[in-house]
């Protein structure tokens, strides 16, 4: 097994979009092909790491090529509109406003990036958390959410970007045309 661990970007970093983590991650497919002399990998990718293997996917299916032949998604929301309450913030003059924000950074801080998470967590991890820790006191929310708290990864900017155009793209059409 091999694991692809992206280093948490700074603004020197600000212009990798998602040509250069796909450019990346093909590179790592090939090294894993070559230590283990095998033809095909099978991919697990979770969260934004999930946005990159569908990338990846798609680029590689375009050209035809079949060297990944699994895919599992962990943990990623490949499809706007969903009905989630975060949906509600992500208006337009919102999302605008993100890309400005991160352009002068250069990235998109990660304890930033959570506070989405924040407003809309599962329902397991709202009304059953009351329901659990009145009844038999079980463990809280802000308890079996903190390892999550405490993996503030950062996007850089044009990756940030590239992303909030693909949702802009899938929640309120292509506005390019």
């Amino acid at each position: 097994m091999f694991a692809i661990s992206w280093r948490n970007p700074t603004e020197a970093e600000a212009h990798w979009g998602l040509d250069t983590y796909v450019a990346a991650t093909l590179q790592a497919i090939e090294v894993i092909r070559s230590i283990t002399k095998s033809r095909k990998v099978g991919l697990i990718s979770g969260c934004a790491g999930g946005y990159t293997a569908m990338a990846v996917l798609g680029y590689l299916a375009e050209i035809g090529d079949q060297r990944v032949s699994s895919h599992s998604l962990l943990v990623t929301s490949l499809v706007a509109n969903g009905g989630s309450i975060l949906e509600l913030f992500a208006t337009p003059d919102l999302i605008e406003q993100i890309r400005r924000y991160t352009r002068t950074i250069g990235v998109m801080e990660g304890a930033e990036l959570f506070q989405g998470v924040r407003l809309a967590p599962p329902d397991d991890l709202v009304w059953r958390y009351w329901i659990n820790n009145y009844s038999d006191g079980t463990k809280s929310a802000a308890a079996r959410r903190a390892p999550l708290d405490n993996d503030p990864t950062r996007l850089p900017a044009a990756l940030n970007n590239d992303f909030l155009d693909i949702y802009e793209r899938t929640s309120f059409g292509d506005r390019t045309s």
